[in-house]
């Protein structure tokens, strides 16, 4: 690891499995159910569980926008986080399910923050 860089210490099949930009950070969802904030200025990086220590729970995919992050994850609704802090808002939706196809579970764009659910078969 470089000097001066940030790094997030998981355990062996933990993550990271997504990644997001935005709001003067880069955002890094793991296995374990962490997403972990990196400030972009100081690389100091501050974790948030969001799980709440359910077995199997992961962050699927991460999306900035309308001033929150949005976390999708493997066995939950989708998560509203604090764009400053990491911290959960609000779930909100239904559970999107884990899809193998590349690409983002939860996207924000035109308005809307969008989300795939895969029991539904639905976006």
């Amino acid at each position: 690891m470089l000097a001066g860089s940030a790094e997030a210490r998981t355990q062996k099949g933990d993550g990271p499995y997504s990644l997001a930009a935005g709001y003067g950070a880069a955002w890094v969802g793991f296995g374990n159910g962490t997403v972990t904030r990196i400030d972009a200025e100081t690389l100091r990086p501050v974790s948030r569980r969001i799980g709440g220590g359910v077995t199997g729970f992961s962050i699927t995919s991460l999306a900035a926008g309308f001033g929150s992050i949005w976390a999708a994850t493997s066995s939950t609704p989708v998560h509203r986080l604090d764009s400053r802090t990491g911290v959960v808002q609000a779930a909100v939706g239904n559970q999107p399910g884990r899809w193998t196809g590349s690409g983002s579970l939860v996207a924000t764009g035109s308005g809307f923050v969008w989300a795939v659910d895969y029991q539904r078969n639905a976006i």
